[in-house]
């Protein structure tokens, strides 16, 4: 719309306002990275067009790239520590609507130790893995 400054019925400036639609989170994946940073994060949800940053909790903002109006990824910024953040996006990089959505930091996995340390093509033999910060899996 058209917004107009007037003085004795006379139109001295104008300017427009437009309404847009609020960006909404409805998934992200991965919902996890390391504390490094850098993990491509991909989001989808609605009204993504024009979303210019992603924010990370308090952690950090970056750039948003949008693929159409339900996609758009940033990438990660780092955090000192393991901790969860709300996912926040961006039309202006003042404005942030805040999602629901948690992005998790993990500490990076270490591998001390694997046994044994060779095994046959053929397979039959279990293998161990001593490390630390493995997520728990059911895969």
């Amino acid at each position: 719309i058209t917004v107009k400054l007037l003085s004795d019925g006379h139109s001295i400036a104008a300017g427009v306002f437009e309404f847009i639609n609020r960006p909404q989170i409805l998934q992200i994946f991965p919902s996890n990275g390391g504390v490094q940073g850098g993990s491509l994060v991909r989001v989808s949800g609605s009204g993504l067009t024009g979303v210019t940053t992603c924010r990370f909790g308090t952690l950090g903002i970056v750039p948003a790239k949008v693929e159409d109006d339900n996609r758009l990824s940033c990438t990660s910024p780092a955090s000192i520590s393991p901790l969860d953040v709300l996912m926040g996006l961006s039309h202006n990089n003042q404005d942030y609507v805040t999602s629901n959505v948690v992005f998790q930091y993990r500490a990076e996995p270490r591998i001390l130790m694997i046994a044994p340390s060779y095994g046959y093509f053929s397979g039959s033999k279990d293998l161990y893995i001593v490390g630390e910060n493995f997520i728990d899996s059911k895969k």
